[in-house]
């Protein structure tokens, strides 16, 4: 599918593209400056040999020791795991879960699959981006797994967690984003968005720690019927799933889940999801499955109150 003419989808084309490239600088940047440290210790004892057998024995050494972290930066290191898992598992999964729709390509081309599908981004960053999409009863669902920190970029916590968003066969044109806050998931969108027909608008408090999703109103009573009893009963029932917060404005609705279970272990970074992980991961799924068949009922039978 072409994104001629879809500024979200153009811009995040150009995001995709922009990561690849640093990407690539950064691994250029790995290997010069390895190959500089190498040159620089071993050209000292290579200067110093005296015959040529020690010297084709320390050109052997330093192949040796710069080769190895080489190829284990060419190859990508612990990253490759999480591609084999992505590539190998996720396909299986949204199958298990009856996703309709579903696409995953390595990083290298990751902007090619949202180019040909109809995805809202959830989440982006590096290669953590793993985008399930379906529809169910109506409703389109997508789901992005991310992984958060606590506190600041590069420290504290690792959190896994889903940031799905639904929506029926409108869209308003919310753009949604998601970042950590305190590890935590929130919504943020680029400027408040307020529907005219109904006073409400979208707001955001990424940044302020805590605050998560909010749903402001110029109507009392409208902000208090936002949500029916059937997206609070879906919230209710992804609680055990970590769900932490739900809200809707007109047809598009923003649920964040979070959970310090990981999907997958991977030692000593994540503690990992007790039993049979691939059947872990198909039952949020399928929650999330369920969520859009009552999200396509609560949103047709009109507003209530939020869950």
């Amino acid at each position: 599918m072409s994104v001629a003419g879809d500024p979200d989808r153009e811009t995040l084309v150009r995001a995709l593209e922009d990561e690849r490239r640093r990407e690539l600088r950064r691994l250029v940047s790995r290997l010069v400056v390895l190959a500089v440290m190498v040159v620089a210790v071993f050209g000292v004892f290579f200067a110093g040999a005296d015959t040529v057998e020690d010297r084709l024995v320390i050109l052997a050494m330093a192949l040796i020791v710069g080769g190895v972290p080489a190829w284990m930066i060419g190859r990508g290191g612990p990253n490759r795991w999480r591609r084999h898992v992505a590539e190998m598992l996720y396909p299986a999964l949204a199958q298990e879960a009856g996703f309709t729709d579903y696409a995953y390509r390595g990083p290298g081309l990751a902007f090619d699959g949202f180019r040909e599908m109809d995805l809202v981004p959830a989440y982006h960053s590096g290669t953590r981006t793993h985008l399930l999409a379906g529809t169910f009863s109506g409703v389109r669902l997508q789901a992005a797994e991310v992984e958060l920190r606590r506190g600041r970029e590069g420290r504290g916590r690792v959190f896994t967690g889903l940031a799905v968003r639904a929506r029926l066969s409108g869209d308003p044109g919310v753009s949604v984003r998601v970042g950590p806050d305190g590890g935590r998931i929130v919504g943020a969108v680029r400027e408040a968005v307020r529907a005219p027909a109904s006073g409400l608008a979208l707001v955001s408090h990424a940044g302020l720690r805590g605050a998560g999703l909010e749903v402001r109103a110029d109507n009392a009573v409208l902000a208090s019927r936002l949500l029916d009893a059937g997206l609070a009963e879906a919230l209710k029932a992804l609680r055990p799933f970590g769900a932490v917060r739900a809200a809707v404005v007109d047809d598009v609705c923003l649920v964040t889940i979070e959970t310090e279970a990981a999907f997958f272990p991977e030692p000593a970074v994540r503690r990992p999801v007790p039993g049979d992980h691939s059947r872990a991961v198909a039952a949020r799924l399928s929650a999330l499955a369920e969520l859009g068949r009552r999200l396509g009922e609560a949103l047709a039978s009109g507003p209530a109150r939020q869950g």
